[in-house]
């Protein structure tokens, strides 16, 4: 349960990245201060898209082993004679 968890946190994380990138440069009406500071928003972007990205690759790995692990588990089983 705790590896479809992350899986869907990480995959949230990383649309909330390209949300937050593709916001940061709509155009805006009225006052909006000093305008852009391209290097925050792209440092912010990178941190979460990295992020998520790693937490993704982590759900996944969690997913195939347990995968593997079942797998294993029955060719064993199926080898001893039981199923």
């Amino acid at each position: 349960m705790r590896k479809y968890v992350l899986l869907l946190s990480s995959s949230l994380m990383i649309i909330f990245a390209i949300v937050q990138l593709i916001s940061a440069y709509v155009p805006k009406t009225g006052p909006v201060g000093n305008g852009l500071n391209g290097k925050l928003i792209w440092f912010q972007f990178a941190c979460t898209f990295i992020g998520g990205a790693s937490y993704l690759v982590l759900a996944i790995y969690w997913i195939v082993k347990e995968k593997r692990a079942k797998k294993a588990a029955k060719s064993e089983g199926a080898c001893n004679g039981r199923e």
